[in-house]
């Protein structure tokens, strides 16, 4: 009975420990994805949203350019 009692407790010190490494690395994994949550939303809110409208324009803005070039004698 002690033996086993022994060999119990060694392998709950061997779970407690190994479950504070998955503790460790699910820390870990929830700070790098609010912090890639937080990045996409400053993307998405202050880049995207306030260049839509400039984005817009860039067919047209093409458009014109290839105009210019072969009014002004073809390909450089």
């Amino acid at each position: 009975m002690r033996d086993l009692a022994r060999e119990w407790k060694r392998m709950g010190l061997l779970v407690e420990d190994r479950m504070e490494k998955v503790d460790a690395v699910l820390e870990n994994t929830r700070r790098v994805t609010e912090g890639t949550a937080q990045t996409m939303h400053f993307i998405n809110h202050n880049v995207l949203q306030r260049t839509a409208g400039i984005f817009a324009f860039l067919p047209a803005i093409k458009m014109g350019w290839n105009l210019v070039k072969k009014i002004k004698g073809g390909h450089r």
